[in-house]
């Protein structure tokens, strides 16, 4: 349960980081299939938050 509730506010994060960002980074590493940098973003904006 615990596991669920820190992917889904990893999640809501990543994307209000994202669009604070911009949707030019997010179209970007979506079309570079950059997963590795999505996964090391959501973790450090976890991290931030915390």
């Amino acid at each position: 349960m615990f596991v669920c509730g820190v992917l889904v506010w990893c999640f809501l994060y990543t994307i209000v980081h994202l669009y604070g960002l911009g949707l030019l980074f997010f179209v970007y590493f979506v079309f570079a299939g950059n997963v590795t940098f999505v996964l090391v973003f959501c973790y450090l904006s976890v991290y931030i938050i915390i």
